[in-house]
């Protein structure tokens, strides 16, 4: 492995440590802001109103992850003009797609009882429809602020990109929950999230000029025969990500309408406690991901296997070791967090803990099919999956409560790891032996080598 891949590896991973420790402290601190400012019925329907948009994303029809890597690829390769123009295709494509879009679910939710199908109590259909405008809003901006991190990823500052774009986040966090606390309605708290949005796409434009001078949308309609190249792997990129969706989004959904608002907090503070050691999981492979699509456009196995051994690896140690300590401080934390607002459950917290750790072991895998753009291999089983999750969940829900939902998504990642470790075999020529090996001797072989090199180093 190059020693450039390994240094950009381990940047990715601090820089995503980053964003997981920002997105975890935002989410422990917004919980009881939003539970004192609001309440928990208030706050219940303001998490469910979230997931709507979240579907919003799909209608990018995963032409975004695929430009990405594709992006990626092209320029590990020599193609700079290529990448440029995949850039110029999908930016046209998620504009048209978003405008139209949100357009058409908005005008559709006008006319619908949404808010009685949620259960709503607080939030009435006008006000519930309006923050969700706004969220939508938000989301296109987003959409378009990923698009431009393509750059930073291409160019192998991936760790820039993803620290600029989280210190954004942490001020956005700020500015409206301030808001909230001097008293703005949801409402207003969803056009100001919104508008800042907007005003970070506006910033990163910017910065992805400075890497290409050439950025813009100039000729960006010739350029659109790059969909139909990417068209089929970005519907296999699609399906992954409607199988994500249906199984982050589609469980506290369910959950709403079976069990009503009260039960999504408490589920969901509870995965929002547990979500430490699963973004210990996602900062590793999140980190891994660009250097594969690099390490990919030169056809370099060798450090494709070498980087994604690193990566389960610290994945599952990693994992393994914050639920141990999660499973002695995690009900006093608790209690302290959600100041006894909400029940503790502790057959729920180690069930959403065993989720987690069964995430650890196929994430990286995953992130190996979809940055090879190779996800047509894990697309379908995926998929399907996730709708017989969904639809086992029901009845163990119904008769298990919020433990039901918790086995049938510990049966999902059962799954996921059969599918996507077997994609992973084939793309980059690899062998489980070898990774058992790696995981359990020769890692610590590493680390422990790179402890003594860090140290004489300091001492130097």
């Amino acid at each position: 492995m190059t020693a450039s891949a390994n240094r950009r590896f381990r940047l990715n991973i601090l820089a995503n440590g980053f964003s997981r420790l920002n997105l975890t402290l935002i989410q422990l601190v917004g919980v009881p802001l939003f539970l004192l400012f609001w309440g928990v019925d208030l706050y219940g329907e303001w998490l469910l109103l979230a997931t709507i948009p979240v579907y919003l994303n799909l209608g990018d029809l995963g032409l975004k992850g695929v430009a990405q890597n594709d992006m990626s690829i092209l320029v590990s390769a020599g193609d700079r003009a290529g990448a440029l123009r995949v850039f110029q295709a999908a930016l046209v494509f998620l504009v048209l797609i978003f405008v139209f879009g949100a357009a058409v679910l908005a005008l559709a939710l006008w006319f619908l009882p949404f808010e009685k199908w949620l259960g709503f109590s607080v939030l009435d259909h006008t006000a519930a429809w309006l923050v969700l405008a706004w969220m939508f809003v938000k989301i296109a901006a987003n959409q378009i602020v990923g698009l431009l991190l393509g750059v930073f990823r291409a160019e192998g500052r991936n760790a820039q990109g993803i620290a600029q774009f989280n210190f954004g986040v942490l001020a956005q966090f700020v500015v409206v929950i301030t808001a909230i606390a001097l008293g703005v309605s949801p409402i207003g708290a969803a056009a100001l999230d919104a508008v800042i949005s907007a005003l970070l796409l506006v910033i990163f434009w910017r910065f992805g000029r400075r890497l290409w001078p050439s950025l813009g949308v100039s000729g960006a309609m010739n350029a659109m025969g790059e969909i139909r190249r990417l068209m089929r792997p970005s519907l296999a990129y699609l399906g992954c990500t409607i199988s994500q969706a249906l199984i982050l989004q589609g469980s506290t959904t369910l959950v709403g309408v079976m069990l009503g608002p009260q039960a999504v907090v408490l589920f969901n503070t509870m995965r929002t406690l547990t979500r430490i050691p699963q973004q210990a999981v996602e900062m590793v492979a999140n980190s891994l991901g660009p250097e594969i699509s690099l390490a990919h456009g030169r056809s370099d196995l060798v450090t494709m296997r070498r980087l994604y051994r690193q990566a389960i690896a610290l994945n599952i140690w990693s994992a393994g070791a914050v639920c141990l300590v999660l499973t002695v401080v995690g009900h006093p934390f608790y209690v302290f967090w959600t100041q006894g607002e909400v029940i503790w459950d502790q057959s729920l917290f180690l069930g959403v803990l065993a989720v987690v750790c069964v995430s650890a072991l196929y994430h990286s895998s995953m992130v190996v099919v979809l940055a090879t753009n190779k996800s047509a291999m894990i697309a379908l089983p995926m998929l399907i999956g996730a709708l017989a999750t969904l639809g086992i969940a029901v009845p163990l829900t119904e008769k298990l409560g919020l433990i039901g939902m918790v086995l049938a998504l510990v049966l999902d990642g059962v799954l996921r790891i059969a599918v996507t470790t077997r994609a992973m075999k084939i793309i980059q020529e690899e062998k489980i032996s070898s990774v058992v090996f790696y995981v359990c001797v020769s890692f610590w072989t590493d680390a422990m080598g790179y402890l003594k090199r860090r140290i004489r180093r300091f001492q130097a």
